[in-house]
């Protein structure tokens, strides 16, 4: 019922943002929330009928796999319109930090909706189904430190700014040591004057002076090499000093 009644909104895309005047923002997170809800909810349901209905029988009837399944495949399709807003969303302003997380959320809570299902199909223990989710999650977390979360980030605004010209230079020059490589070839493309929040946060970090061993890093001491060949460049926006927001298109 509510994907029906639904229908227009989630398939309306930037129409509905236009139209409606949500703002992107707003569209994927209500969309993202939505989606969290829904799935806790379903989830809920299948357990109780599970616990409650189905409780005296070594196998799952006919019935409860057949409707089991239809909620579940009726959750995925909600996760497949949540995915796409939070891409229109990036599409519009860039990757941050949450919205990839929220993206890789999305898809470790299909892959726990696909062990449920397997569950109640095949394997009805509760302690396997735990231990598979647990060990989902661990290498969700490994996978997320594997893919380096802000050189990722900035690779796809790279690719975002030389696709359309646009590009958010502050929220770049928050991102960590690890981004450095691409941040560069993002400097060297810029504006002169546009370029300048990153240009300050760049000639802060080609300043920092050497550390103890304790804080030594792979992606400070890469860091440091990489950004020594550009502080004639880089001492232009020393002075460079971020002006309050006065006005900001919303988002």
């Amino acid at each position: 019922i509510f994907i029906a009644l639904q229908a227009t909104y989630i398939f309306g895309g930037v129409v509905n943002i236009t139209n409606d005047t949500f703002t992107y923002a707003e569209y994927a997170r209500r969309g993202f929330f939505e989606l969290i809800a829904i799935a806790a909810f379903t989830y809920l349901i299948m357990l109780a009928t599970e616990k409650l209905i189905e409780r005296n029988t070594e196998h799952h009837s006919k019935a409860f796999k057949y409707l089991s399944a239809a909620l579940v495949i009726q959750v995925m399709v909600l996760m497949v319109f949540a995915f796409n807003r939070l891409s229109l969303y990036e599409a519009a302003f860039g990757f941050t930090t949450l919205r990839l997380y929220s993206h890789a959320f999305i898809v470790l809570l299909a892959v726990v909706y696909l062990f449920l299902l397997y569950k109640i199909f095949i394997d009805t223990k509760e302690s396997t189904f735990v231990l598979r989710t647990f060990f989902a999650v661990a290498f969700f977390v490994a996978a997320m430190n594997f893919l380096n979360p802000d050189a990722f980030i900035a690779q796809k605004n790279l690719e975002r700014f030389n696709a359309t010209g646009k590009i958010d230079y502050d929220y770049l020059s928050g991102l960590s040591s690890d981004a450095n490589p691409v941040l560069v070839a993002i400097f060297e493309k810029g504006d002169t004057t546009e370029r300048s929040p990153l240009g300050r946060a760049l000639y802060d970090r080609s300043t920092v002076g050497s550390v103890g061993w304790q804080s030594w890093n792979k992606s400070r001491a890469d860091e440091t090499s990489l950004l020594s060949g550009y502080q004639t460049e880089l001492s232009v926006y020393k002075d460079y000093q971020k002006l309050p927001l006065e006005s900001q298109t919303s988002e």
